[in-house]
């Protein structure tokens, strides 16, 4: 899976490690923010929650219209094939 991504078949430590932080922080969101879950019962389960700083909640964490979400992956999309 790792291949068809460009990374390496084994990820060096560090990286696995940014992976599964990432990996808990959005879940945590996702429990808390969309799915109803309580501040605690997220920790619990999750961890600790991300902090973010009021500009990465106000562009990340508020929903875009679908019109900006594609334009925005098409984008990033198409610099991550030019590497």
């Amino acid at each position: 899976m790792h291949l068809r991504f460009g990374l390496p078949a084994t990820l060096p430590g560090g990286l696995a490690t940014l992976i599964k932080t990432a990996d808990r922080a959005a879940a945590h969101l996702e429990a808390t923010r969309l799915a109803g879950f309580a501040d605690t019962d997220a920790v619990q389960f999750f961890g600790r929650p991300p902090k973010f700083s009021a500009v990465i909640e106000r562009d990340y964490l508020t929903p875009w219209p679908a019109e900006v979400a594609e334009a925005r992956y098409l984008e990033r999309f198409a610099k991550l094939m030019e590497e």
